[in-house]
Protein backbone atom coordinates (compact mmCIF):
# COMPACT_ATOMS: atom_id res chain seq x y z
CA UNK A 1 0.00 0.00 0.00
CA UNK A 2 1.45 3.47 -0.95
CA UNK A 3 0.25 7.09 0.17
CA UNK A 4 -1.82 7.18 -2.99
CA UNK A 5 -3.57 3.98 -2.03
CA UNK A 6 -4.59 5.55 1.69
CA UNK A 7 -5.53 9.18 0.58
CA UNK A 8 -7.82 7.87 -2.38
CA UNK A 9 -9.23 4.96 -0.24
CA UNK A 10 -10.18 8.03 2.33
CA UNK A 11 -11.71 10.16 -0.29
CA UNK A 12 -13.71 7.45 -1.82
CA UNK A 13 -15.27 6.57 1.71
CA UNK A 14 -15.64 9.84 2.83
CA UNK A 15 -17.50 10.76 -0.54
CA UNK A 16 -20.20 7.87 -0.04
CA UNK A 17 -20.86 8.46 3.55
CA UNK A 18 -20.58 12.45 2.97
CA UNK A 19 -24.46 11.04 0.93
CA UNK A 20 -25.84 10.32 4.11
CA UNK A 21 -25.67 13.89 5.13
CA UNK A 22 -26.35 15.13 2.22
CA UNK A 23 -29.04 18.16 2.35
CA UNK A 24 -30.05 18.14 -1.26
CA UNK A 25 -33.36 15.77 -1.87
CA UNK A 26 -32.75 14.16 -5.03
CA UNK A 27 -36.58 13.20 -5.84
CA UNK A 28 -36.62 17.26 -5.77
CA UNK A 29 -34.55 17.38 -9.02
CA UNK A 30 -35.77 16.75 -12.55
CA UNK A 31 -34.57 13.68 -14.64
CA UNK A 32 -31.85 15.26 -16.74
CA UNK A 33 -29.83 16.97 -13.81
CA UNK A 34 -29.95 13.84 -11.64
CA UNK A 35 -28.77 11.69 -15.30
CA UNK A 36 -26.08 14.21 -15.49
CA UNK A 37 -25.20 14.20 -11.81
CA UNK A 38 -24.82 10.45 -12.08
CA UNK A 39 -22.67 10.27 -15.53
CA UNK A 40 -20.16 12.69 -13.86
CA UNK A 41 -20.17 10.69 -10.58
CA UNK A 42 -19.34 7.51 -12.61
CA UNK A 43 -16.51 9.04 -14.58
CA UNK A 44 -14.93 10.21 -11.44
CA UNK A 45 -15.61 7.20 -9.25
CA UNK A 46 -14.25 5.35 -12.42
CA UNK A 47 -11.03 7.46 -13.50
CA UNK A 48 -9.70 8.29 -10.24
CA UNK A 49 -8.51 5.03 -9.43
CA UNK A 50 -7.21 4.43 -12.21
CA UNK A 51 -5.35 7.63 -12.50
CA UNK A 52 -4.23 7.16 -9.27
CA UNK A 53 -2.98 3.40 -9.69
CA UNK A 54 -1.27 4.59 -13.24
CA UNK A 55 0.76 7.66 -11.52
CA UNK A 56 1.75 5.50 -8.72
CA UNK A 57 3.54 3.67 -11.44
CA UNK A 58 1.99 0.31 -11.09
CA UNK A 59 0.55 -1.33 -14.30
CA UNK A 60 -3.18 -0.51 -15.08
CA UNK A 61 -3.16 -3.79 -16.43
CA UNK A 62 -3.29 -5.87 -13.09
CA UNK A 63 -5.42 -3.23 -11.34
CA UNK A 64 -7.25 -4.54 -8.42
CA UNK A 65 -6.82 -8.26 -6.94
CA UNK A 66 -7.08 -9.52 -10.21
CA UNK A 67 -6.44 -7.43 -12.50
CA UNK A 68 -8.38 -7.42 -16.28
CA UNK A 69 -8.36 -10.60 -17.62
CA UNK A 70 -9.56 -12.75 -15.18
CA UNK A 71 -12.11 -15.45 -15.54
CA UNK A 72 -12.05 -16.12 -18.79
CA UNK A 73 -14.40 -18.52 -20.76
CA UNK A 74 -16.54 -19.06 -17.71
CA UNK A 75 -16.69 -15.34 -16.49
CA UNK A 76 -18.01 -14.75 -20.44
CA UNK A 77 -20.80 -17.75 -20.29
CA UNK A 78 -21.80 -16.28 -16.77
CA UNK A 79 -22.18 -12.88 -18.43
CA UNK A 80 -24.01 -14.24 -21.06
CA UNK A 81 -26.30 -16.13 -18.74
CA UNK A 82 -26.84 -13.11 -17.00
CA UNK A 83 -27.94 -11.37 -20.37
CA UNK A 84 -29.81 -14.28 -20.68
CA UNK A 85 -32.35 -13.79 -18.13
CA UNK A 86 -32.67 -10.73 -17.64
CA UNK A 87 -34.08 -10.42 -21.24
CA UNK A 88 -36.52 -13.56 -20.19
CA UNK A 89 -37.63 -11.27 -17.12
CA UNK A 90 -38.22 -8.35 -18.97
CA UNK A 91 -39.97 -10.25 -21.43
CA UNK A 92 -42.30 -11.97 -18.54
CA UNK A 93 -42.76 -8.59 -17.11
CA UNK A 94 -43.55 -7.15 -20.20
CA UNK A 95 -46.33 -10.24 -20.62
CA UNK A 96 -47.83 -9.12 -17.04
CA UNK A 97 -45.99 -11.69 -14.79
CA UNK A 98 -45.49 -9.73 -11.00
CA UNK A 99 -46.43 -6.79 -13.12
CA UNK A 100 -48.56 -5.30 -9.80
CA UNK A 101 -45.89 -5.87 -7.45
CA UNK A 102 -43.21 -4.84 -9.30
CA UNK A 103 -44.87 -1.31 -10.04
CA UNK A 104 -45.81 -0.68 -6.45
CA UNK A 105 -42.21 -1.22 -6.21
CA UNK A 106 -41.09 1.29 -8.86
CA UNK A 107 -42.87 3.65 -7.33
CA UNK A 108 -40.56 4.40 -4.44
CA UNK A 109 -37.89 5.39 -7.14
CA UNK A 110 -40.47 7.23 -9.64
CA UNK A 111 -38.76 10.60 -9.42
CA UNK A 112 -35.19 8.63 -11.21
CA UNK A 113 -37.39 6.38 -14.08
CA UNK A 114 -37.40 7.60 -17.76
CA UNK A 115 -40.77 8.77 -19.17
CA UNK A 116 -39.85 8.44 -22.91
CA UNK A 117 -37.59 6.82 -25.21
CA UNK A 118 -35.16 9.91 -24.92
CA UNK A 119 -34.85 9.54 -21.47
CA UNK A 120 -34.50 6.09 -21.66
CA UNK A 121 -31.54 6.36 -23.61
CA UNK A 122 -30.06 8.71 -21.02
CA UNK A 123 -30.63 6.71 -18.19
CA UNK A 124 -28.69 3.82 -20.78
CA UNK A 125 -26.11 6.11 -21.17
CA UNK A 126 -25.68 6.37 -17.41
CA UNK A 127 -25.72 2.86 -16.86
CA UNK A 128 -22.94 2.40 -18.70
CA UNK A 129 -20.62 5.00 -17.30
CA UNK A 130 -22.06 4.99 -13.77
CA UNK A 131 -21.73 0.48 -13.85
CA UNK A 132 -18.25 0.67 -14.91
CA UNK A 133 -16.92 3.60 -13.03
CA UNK A 134 -18.16 2.47 -9.35
CA UNK A 135 -16.65 -1.09 -10.06
CA UNK A 136 -13.89 -0.28 -10.74
CA UNK A 137 -14.19 2.09 -7.37
CA UNK A 138 -15.42 -0.20 -5.14
CA UNK A 139 -14.61 -3.88 -6.46
CA UNK A 140 -11.54 -3.10 -8.29
CA UNK A 141 -10.12 -0.49 -6.01
CA UNK A 142 -12.03 -0.67 -2.43
CA UNK A 143 -12.33 -3.99 -2.10
CA UNK A 144 -9.05 -4.73 -2.73
CA UNK A 145 -7.67 -1.95 -0.56
CA UNK A 146 -9.63 -3.09 2.08
CA UNK A 147 -8.81 -6.50 1.95
CA UNK A 148 -5.00 -5.54 2.29
CA UNK A 149 -6.33 -4.32 5.62
CA UNK A 150 -8.67 -6.22 7.18
CA UNK A 151 -9.34 -9.31 5.03
CA UNK A 152 -11.00 -10.13 2.40
CA UNK A 153 -14.48 -11.25 4.50
CA UNK A 154 -14.69 -8.07 6.35
CA UNK A 155 -14.02 -6.20 2.90
CA UNK A 156 -16.23 -7.66 1.02
CA UNK A 157 -19.07 -6.61 3.95
CA UNK A 158 -17.35 -3.19 4.66
CA UNK A 159 -16.94 -2.54 1.25
CA UNK A 160 -20.46 -3.44 0.24
CA UNK A 161 -21.45 -0.69 3.45
CA UNK A 162 -19.77 2.18 1.91
CA UNK A 163 -21.40 1.31 -1.76
CA UNK A 164 -24.54 1.31 -0.01
CA UNK A 165 -23.75 4.84 1.82
CA UNK A 166 -23.01 5.99 -1.82
CA UNK A 167 -26.69 5.41 -2.93
CA UNK A 168 -28.24 6.69 0.28
CA UNK A 169 -29.93 9.51 -2.36
CA UNK A 170 -31.92 6.99 -3.20
CA UNK A 171 -34.23 6.41 0.51
CA UNK A 172 -33.82 3.67 2.92
CA UNK A 173 -35.20 1.35 -0.11
CA UNK A 174 -32.50 1.95 -2.27
CA UNK A 175 -30.03 2.03 0.05
CA UNK A 176 -30.63 -1.12 1.53
CA UNK A 177 -30.68 -2.39 -2.20
CA UNK A 178 -27.56 -1.33 -2.99
CA UNK A 179 -25.75 -3.03 0.17
CA UNK A 180 -27.24 -6.38 -0.96
CA UNK A 181 -26.27 -5.63 -4.70
CA UNK A 182 -22.74 -4.48 -3.23
CA UNK A 183 -22.48 -7.59 -1.30
CA UNK A 184 -23.40 -9.91 -4.39
CA UNK A 185 -20.85 -8.14 -6.56
CA UNK A 186 -18.25 -8.44 -4.30
CA UNK A 187 -18.75 -12.49 -3.81
CA UNK A 188 -19.25 -12.70 -7.61
CA UNK A 189 -15.71 -10.44 -8.48
CA UNK A 190 -14.12 -13.05 -5.52
CA UNK A 191 -15.46 -16.25 -7.15
CA UNK A 192 -14.72 -15.31 -11.14
CA UNK A 193 -11.61 -13.32 -10.61
CA UNK A 194 -13.57 -11.14 -13.67
CA UNK A 195 -13.45 -7.56 -12.97
CA UNK A 196 -15.41 -7.28 -16.24
CA UNK A 197 -18.21 -9.44 -15.49
CA UNK A 198 -18.65 -7.46 -12.44
CA UNK A 199 -19.00 -3.84 -14.56
CA UNK A 200 -21.63 -5.91 -17.29
CA UNK A 201 -23.74 -7.33 -14.69
CA UNK A 202 -24.16 -3.95 -12.53
CA UNK A 203 -24.72 -1.63 -16.12
CA UNK A 204 -26.69 -4.02 -17.57
CA UNK A 205 -28.88 -4.55 -14.19
CA UNK A 206 -29.45 -1.15 -14.24
CA UNK A 207 -30.20 -0.73 -18.34
CA UNK A 208 -33.01 -3.43 -17.18
CA UNK A 209 -34.00 -1.33 -14.45
CA UNK A 210 -34.57 1.67 -16.30
CA UNK A 211 -36.51 -0.57 -19.28
CA UNK A 212 -39.30 -2.17 -16.87
CA UNK A 213 -39.22 1.70 -14.91
CA UNK A 214 -40.60 3.31 -18.16
CA UNK A 215 -42.63 0.25 -19.09
CA UNK A 216 -44.37 -0.02 -16.12
CA UNK A 217 -44.76 3.90 -14.82
CA UNK A 218 -45.69 5.11 -17.90
CA UNK A 219 -48.59 3.39 -19.30
CA UNK A 220 -48.30 4.89 -22.94
CA UNK A 221 -44.95 3.19 -24.18
CA UNK A 222 -44.86 1.11 -26.68
CA UNK A 223 -45.03 -2.55 -25.53
CA UNK A 224 -42.51 -3.87 -28.24
CA UNK A 225 -40.40 -0.55 -29.27
CA UNK A 226 -38.95 0.52 -25.94
CA UNK A 227 -36.65 2.99 -27.43
CA UNK A 228 -39.29 5.32 -28.53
Amino acid sequence: MTLFDHILAAALVTASVAQLFASVDASKLDRATLYKAGAASGLLFGGAPLLAWWLDGRPVTVFGLYGWDGGGLPALAAGAVWAAGLFLSFRLIEGGKWRETLTGYYRRFDWIMPRDGRELRASWAVSLIAGCGEEIAFRGFLLWYLAGQIGLPAAILTSSLIFGAAHSYQKRAGMVFATVAGLVLGLTYVASGSLPLVMWIHMSWNMASFAVGRMLLSPQAPENKILQ
